[in-house]
């Protein structure tokens, strides 16, 4: 004889943020404790959205059981720890000859500008994209680059006080800053002849 629990009442809420402006995210709220319980932005929320783990024709904001729940938290750890395998090898090559290991939030931001081989980053540019794949974490962004870079994962170049870009290649290596357009290159292996 099998016993089944009666049904609690509705105890969570799930607001739901599907990407007119590019933005994902999904919020779990625990209506009994009054607190956020999880929220995902960026892939995450975007694989909840398109992968029908949420109920069927699910409304921006509903309310819904434990069950409900718990299966969203066990797909989403599921896509987190996919993500968590694809580390650029790069990257990847890098940490372990640095010995290094990242916090969950410097390993998405090494992640993201490890898909940008050979470019010089500006501070903003890595905002905007880091904004774009993440959002709400745009305000974290120049603390975990100062990181990344003191821990030589990446390198700061600063121009001036109001202009920072970030380099992959962490050789030392001679740079050429155009005024006019704004942006930073590689010198020329040759011809270039450096003083100070």
């Amino acid at each position: 004889m099998s016993h089944t629990k009666p049904c609690r009442d509705v105890r969570y809420e799930i607001s739901v943020l599907d990407g007119r402006y590019g933005l994902f995210a999904v919020r779990i709220f625990d209506l009994e404790q009054q607190r956020d319980l999880v929220t995902w932005q960026g892939e995450v929320a975007r694989y909840l959205l398109a992968s029908g783990a949420l109920p069927f024709g699910y409304a921006s904001r509903f309310r819904t059981n434990k069950s409900t729940v718990w299966h969203l938290v066990l797909v989403a750890a599921a896509v987190t720890a996919n993500e968590e395998l694809e580390t650029p090898p790069l990257l990847a090559e890098r940490l372990e000859r640095l010995g290094l290991e990242l916090t969950g939030a410097e390993t998405r931001l090494a992640r993201l500008l490890f898909e940008y081989p050979g470019q010089h980053l500006s501070e903003d540019d890595i905002i905007c994209l880091c904004s774009l794949r993440y959002p709400a974490t745009g305000h974290c962004v120049p603390e975990l680059l100062e990181r990344l870079a003191n821990a030589g994962v990446i390198q700061k170049i600063a121009i001036d006080r109001d202009t920072v870009f970030f380099d992959l290649d962490t050789r030392p290596h001679v740079h050429v800053f155009d005024r006019r357009t704004r942006q930073l290159f590689d010198a020329p292996a040759e011809g270039v002849i450096q003083t100070g």
